[in-house]
Order: structure tokens, then sequence, then C-alpha cells
């Protein structure tokens, strides 16, 4: 049986929803295997943020890695359990998005959103409290001193 040509990748491969690449080798061009499952074009992140548990008690922080319109994969120790239904809190933004767990790999969790919310604007009726929350978070930060290289 002889072994299906991979072709090489595109310079956009986050817009080619038909085909799925592998992980390349440094200096090595991406190579196609099978259908994506991402939907939408994914941008590199490193976004501050919080996942929130659907009771809010729960709110370790994370690393937005990279972020779409439908998701986003974050850094998140993976000794925290997370119960489902989650949100992500993007803390600097204050934008939140209420999203489905899509899988968990280690220290990194895809996410798929199915809502968002502006928390400058008001905060969602199902999450009473968490506008207060994210202000004390954001005033928090900014009266944090600089960290001053060392010498």
């Amino acid at each position: 049986m002889m072994a299906a040509k991979a072709k090489p990748a595109s310079l956009d491969v986050a817009s080619n929803p038909s085909e799925n690449r592998e992980p390349a080798s440094a200096g090595q061009p991406a190579i196609y295997l099978g259908p994506d499952r991402r939907d939408g074009v994914r941008v590199a992140a490193r976004l501050a943020g919080k996942l929130i548990s659907a009771d809010g008690f729960l709110h370790p922080d994370c690393t937005v890695l990279d972020l779409s319109l439908n998701g986003a994969r974050v850094q998140i120790s993976s000794i925290i359990r997370l119960p489902p239904p989650a949100a992500l809190l993007l803390i600097e933004e204050g934008l939140l998005f209420d999203a489905a767990i899509a899988w968990r790999r280690g220290n990194e969790t895809g996410l798929v959103f199915t809502s968002r919310h502006d928390l400058s604007e008001g905060e969602p009726a199902e999450r009473p409290g968490l506008r207060d929350l994210w202000m004390g978070w954001l005033r928090a930060r900014a009266q944090r001193p600089d960290e001053q290289p060392a010498v």
C-alpha cells in the first residue's frame, strides 16, 4: 500500500478548515493529515485570564494561549478539576465567555464559547456579583508595584 503524499502547509493555515496540521519539526514546513475540527481563525495570544466555575467559587488563573471568535486554548494546571460548564474571563478586557470544555491535554484546555458578556456594560443575570469581583481584580492589579529587574 502506498503512503499518501503530504502536501505543504499554506501560509494561512488557520483559515483552511478542510485540512488538519501536524506539528512541524523546527525548520520544516507543517503538513496536513486530515479534517480540522477548529471553527474559525485562531490567533496567538498571551492574555491573563481566569476560569470560573458555574457556581463562581472556583476561579483559578490561566493564560490564554490562542483565541478565536468561537473558542480558546488556555494553559492551566492539570491538577485543577474544572466542573462544566465554565466561563473564561479576560481580566484586562473585562470580557466573559461562557464556555464548554472541549478537551484537556496536560496543562492545556480547549474551550468552545457559548456566549459572550462585556462586564464593563453590566453583568449577566445568571452570575450576580461577578462584575464586582472583576473590578476588584482590576484594582488589585493596578495597586501592585512594578517589578524591578534583578541587578
